[in-house]
C-alpha cells in the first residue's frame, strides 16, 4: 500500500537536460535548480540551448569565483551584482538569483555547523578521519 513519506527530498543531477525538455519540466511544476563551476562548461555542452537551460531554471547559484573572468560572466548572466561584489565574497558566501526575487548574496548554509541542521544527518566518516588527522 502506498503512503505519502514523511519528508520531502531535494535531488541533485549532474547532467542538465536540453532546453525543450527543461521547459517542458517547468510546464508540470518541476523547478530546476542550476549548479555550475564555470559558465564556460555549459557552453560547451550545449552550445545552442544554453540560454534556454539558464531562463528556465527557478534558481542559479554561484559559491565563488577564481578569477575575474568567472565573476563578470556570472554577473553578466545573473545582473544586478557586479563582478567585483562576487570577487570579494567570502567562502562562506554564494551570489544566487531566485524566480521572483532579484540576485542576491547570502551566507552559504553549513551542514556540519548550522543548528537548522543538527540531529538531521549521519556523520560523515570521512569528514572525521579528516578532522582527527588535523588535530595531529
Amino acid at each position: 500500500m502506498w503512503r505519502e513519506p514523511r519528508s520531502t527530498c531535494l535531488v541533485y543531477h549532474t547532467e542538465i537536460y536540453t532546453d525543450p525538455v527543461f521547459a517542458d519540466d517547468r510546464g508540470y511544476g518541476v523547478q530546476a535548480w542550476l549548479f555550475f563551476q564555470d559558465a564556460s562548461q555549459l557552453r560547451s555542452l550545449y552550445p545552442d540551448s544554453w540560454p534556454a537551460i539558464v531562463n528556465n531554471c527557478s534558481v542559479v547559484q554561484m559559491f565563488g569565483a577564481k578569477n575575474q573572468r568567472m565573476a563578470k560572466e556570472f554577473a553578466g548572466l545573473i545582473g544586478g551584482i557586479g563582478s567585483k561584489t562576487i570577487m570579494k565574497m567570502p567562502r562562506s558566501h554564494q551570489a544566487m538569483l531566485v524566480n521572483g526575487e532579484g540576485p542576491f548574496v547570502c551566507q552559504r548554509p553549513n551542514y556540519l555547523a548550522d543548528a537548522l541542521y543538527r540531529g538531521s544527518f549521519d556523520p560523515n566518516p570521512m569528514y572525521a578521519r579528516r578532522a582527527a588527522l588535523r588535530l595531529v
